[in-house]
């Protein structure tokens, strides 16, 4: 049949065509709840954004079990909103930067690469990550004199409205950060998706280094690299985490129901 105009489209012989348009909102729910993964596939190790919490789902990653996302069409499309209000003030403090005139530089590189390969505290714990970016100010002569990384997140009106301070689990993963880069400020900056609004860089969301955190977390670390190791699993904490948590088809929290998933251990960094 040939291309479909104005005046033929109430023609008989132009329904099955107009059932094929009508189906295109089930193909794009079907799309976007597939299980496509997060666009990037992680590598074994320990991860900022999953160093609270559940210890099992750190030695799941250490030990490179299997993967599956448990994603629906709402929680990608969650993700995908995230990703794209990163990009888009990614863009504005580069722009930012550009216009600063020497006086405040944003590091070219948005996505800065925490790896084994690159930094010394990565590649003792095996942390594989990527913070939004940094700033770094200069001095009179042009001399780096303080950097200052920052994280960008996005929250729904409702979990702005209660943000006082920063999520503590939030805290955890930008001292991960720090700790790698050597970072001693974190600003985090949480987006709000219904008017646009964002945290400013003064008082608790521009986050000081922390000793007696980072001490935690390296203990955390060193238990959940001891059970890799040992081929033993620590005790599951059950939370909404579990809903979208990629290894719930193997850990099968008993509040959650999973059918029909297997997992198969194939690495560990150590042994």
């Amino acid at each position: 049949m040939p291309l479909v105009s104005l005046a033929d489209i109430n023609n008989p012989e132009a329904e099955a065509l107009v059932q094929q348009a009508s189906r295109l909102s089930k193909m794009y729910d079907e799309y976007v709840g597939s299980d496509s993964g997060d666009g990037h596939e992680r590598k074994p190790g320990i991860h900022a954004s999953e160093v609270s919490g559940c210890e099992r789902r750190i030695v799941y990653n250490l030990l490179a079990y299997e993967k599956r996302s448990t994603n629906t069409k709402v929680w990608r499309q969650r993700f995908n909103i995230g990703h794209a209000i990163h990009h888009m003030v990614q863009t504005d403090f580069y722009g930012m930067a550009k216009k600063s005139n020497g006086q405040l530089l944003f590091q070219a590189e948005r996505d800065i690469v925490i790896s084994p390969d690159l930094q010394a505290v990565a590649a003792k714990w095996h942390i594989h990550s990527s913070t939004d970016g940094v700033f770094t100010f200069l001095d009179d002569d042009g001399v780096p004199e303080l950097k200052v990384g920052v994280e960008i997140k996005s929250a729904s009106p409702t979990e702005y409205e209660k943000l006082k301070a920063p999520m503590d689990y939030h805290l955890d993963q930008v001292h991960v950060y720090m700790a790698c880069l050597d970072v001693p400020l974190f600003w985090l900056f949480y987006w709000n998706k219904g008017n646009q609004n964002n945290t400013n860089s003064e008082g608790p969301f521009l986050v000081k280094w922390d000793q007696a955190r980072w001490d935690r977390l390296e203990k955390k670390f060193q238990r959940c690299h001891d059970a890799a190791y040992a081929d033993t699993l620590p005790e599951r904490e059950e939370s909404g985490v579990c809903s979208f948590c990629q290894y719930a088809y193997t850990c099968r929290p008993p509040k959650l129901v999973q059918f029909g998933r297997s997992s198969q251990k194939v690495w560990h960094p150590r042994k």
